[in-house]
Parts: structure tokens; sequence; C-alpha cells
């Protein structure tokens, strides 16, 4: 509960959570009554389809990897930060360097 509580949740009702997975394996899932009182279960093909996305994986393709391909390809400035901004700008103030005296 202390992590619901740092997103600003104060009770586990308000969490909604969507799996996605093969269609196969929701009724296995639905099963095993998960603590979750608003769980919505999404297969790659359908979601793929519903979002219409360039890329759609096959029918009974149980990985998502297509899916967020293709959501990613419809972002206009896609961009991939392999830099966090606290470290980019510690490593420019790092670049300034100290004035040199002539007379020393």
């Amino acid at each position: 509960m202390v992590i619901l509580g740092r997103l600003g949740l104060s009770d586990a009702s308000q969490l909604r959570v969507a799996l996605l997975m093969p269609d196969d394996t929701h009724e296995a899932l639905w099963e095993m009554n998960l603590p979750v009182p608003s769980l919505t279960l999404l297969s790659p093909f359908k979601t793929a389809k519903q979002l219409h996305l360039p890329f759609i994986p096959y029918a009974g393709d149980p990985y998502s990897d297509l899916l967020f391909a293709g959501w990613l390809a419809q972002k206009r400035k896609a961009r991939l930060p392999l830099m966090p901004p606290e470290i980019r700008i510690a490593r420019e103030t790092n670049f300034i360097k100290k004035p040199v005296c002539a007379w020393q």
C-alpha cells in the first residue's frame, strides 16, 4: 500500500490494471481471482487493431514487441533519452573550464 500512496492512491479500488497477454491465457488469469477491482485483459493483436497501428502482430502472437514498435512509430518526435537530464546537466557543468591566469 505504500507504493500506491506514493502514486496518490489511498485505496486499492482506485487502481486500474491492464495486462497485455495472449488470448489463451485470459481465462486462466480470470480464474485466479486477483484482488484488483478494475482488470482489463488485452491481446497484442486486438490492441494493435484498435489503435490502428501500422504494425500489427499475428493473431496468436504472444509478444507485444510489434505493438510497442507500432505505437512508437506513430509518435511525432520519437526520442530515446540515453542520459537522464540531471546527469546531462552535471556533465555540461563539468566541461566549463576554469580561467587560466597568465601570471602563475
